[in-house]
């Protein structure tokens, strides 16, 4: 699963693979915080539409996101134990939270276009503002592995756009164009903070690997100067030996 939401402009870099690690661990630290801000905003939207939304398909909805926020913590709790390995693309615990985040992004696009209900203005607006602040917060917290977060901002701003073109007349028109164009928004700057994250951890990397290779260097020359010592201490003991014996 992580290996399609994965960031390929990187991979034949010479650090792909530590600087791969690390927006895994940045995404993955902030686990615990984004899964409950995720879940309460299910119970925002749970209790703004729960008059006029039908109340099964309500209910099944919110028990199936409580689920996955219990699955998403325990992913994350399993992850913590082994944060500071390396490779972990390959970890179960790992596939396991980024898949659970993208079934919360499907979930949520599902819940946006069945609980929108037409004539329901105050509910509507509702929606509205509650996807903005899901999509918009998540910015930090997924952006480093950013096509997930693509993923995670399209599923449910797509339904939500197609909900308000639905509607017809003037006002719902602009406020569906307005949402595209706050999906392109919230892609590019994504992009720039996932690239900016990546540079960064790049210049981390070989600053690391220049200073390791300086103090290699100069343990290197200080065993040499300590050889010249020696040898050179050797060269007076045989000089003086030498004189002694004439």
């Amino acid at each position: 699963m992580l290996k399609f939401f994965l960031d390929r402009s990187h991979k034949e870099k010479e650090y792909s693979g530590p600087v791969t690690d690390e927006l895994i661990r940045l995404v993955l630290n902030s686990g615990f915080s984004s899964s409950t801000a995720a879940y309460v905003l299910t119970w925002a939207l749970f209790l703004m539409v729960r008059t006029v939304a039908p109340p099964s398909l309500l209910t099944g909805w919110l028990l199936a996101m409580t689920l996955i926020f219990l699955l998403r913590l325990a992913a994350t709790r399993c992850y913590r134990k082994k944060a500071k390995d390396h490779g972990l693309i390959f970890y179960p615990c790992v596939n396991t939270y980024v898949g659970l985040v993208f079934l919360t992004g499907v979930l949520w696009g599902v819940g946006i276009f069945c609980f929108f209900q037409p004539g329901s203005m105050l509910e509507q607006m509702g929606l509205v503002f509650i996807a903005a602040g899901l999509t918009a917060g998540a910015i930090p917290l997924l952006s480093p592995l950013r096509k997930l977060y693509y993923w995670y901002i399209c599923l449910p701003l797509l339904p939500l756009s197609y909900r308000l073109f639905e509607q017809g007349g003037t006002q719902y028109l602009v406020m569906g164009i307005i949402i595209l164009f706050y999906i392109l928004v919230l892609i590019n700057s994504a992009t720039i903070m996932q690239r900016s994250l990546v540079s960064a951890l790049e210049t981390r990397y070989a600053n690391d690997a220049l200073v390791a290779h300086l103090r290699q260097a100069s343990e290197e020359s200080e065993s040499l100067n300590l050889e010249l010592i020696a040898e050179n201490d050797r060269r007076k003991a045989t000089e003086s030996e030498l004189v002694l014996a004439r």
